[in-house]
């Protein structure tokens, strides 16, 4: 049981399925993913500010995942999920990957258009997202997340928008133990 939260803050491992947490995209899956996992109404209110305890570096690794930055890239300058959508084929296409695309030991290029499909949730509920004890990269920008060097600081930019007495949900633990669906009622 949980009340509806204006600040979740959940504590992300150095890896996820997908790869390392360096990786901010995959980072944003990790504490999409848990913003994700309610019944009743949504953990998160609208609006409120989700918080990712990382150490994440905000770097791509180009072997595993080929594509990443390009798309990461396109997300910043087209700022929406639908535009996403609508340029995937052509991306894949034009770049050959439909019909050629040997991965080797990295992801299919298609692979972070996923992700953000994923994560389009996270990206427009939540009025500010902030990496707390990451480092700050260009990538972390063109997805619109705040950096932070320590939580504290991320503390007190989630007080500024949500205000002294907002309800908080703090999930240090939930990529490390059995992962929890917050039951809310409102």
């Amino acid at each position: 049981p949980a009340p509806q939260a204006d600040i979740l803050v959940v504590g992300l491992p150095q890896r996820l399925l997908y790869g390392e947490t360096d990786n901010p995209l995959i980072a944003l899956a990790g504490l999409g993913f848990a913003a994700r996992m309610w019944k009743g109404a949504p953990v998160l209110r609208d609006g409120g500010v989700l918080i990712g305890v990382t150490e994440s570096r905000g770097i791509v690794d180009r072997e595993r995942h080929p594509s990443f930055e390009e798309v990461i890239r396109f997300y910043a300058e087209v700022g929406s999920i639908k535009d996403l959508v609508t340029y995937e084929a052509g991306y894949l296409t034009h770049r050959g990957y439909l019909a050629s695309y040997q991965h080797g030991r990295g992801f299919h290029p298609a692979h972070p258009f996923w992700l953000f499909y994923e994560n389009e949730y996270a990206l427009t509920r939540a009025g500010r997202i902030i990496f707390a004890g990451a480092q700050e990269s260009p990538l972390t920008r063109c997805l619109g997340i705040e950096v932070t060097s320590d939580f504290e600081t991320a503390w007190e930019v989630a007080r500024e928008v949500v205000g002294p007495h907002g309800r908080v949900i703090v999930a240090p633990t939930y990529w490390t133990r059995p992962r929890i669906k917050f039951r809310v009622t409102l």
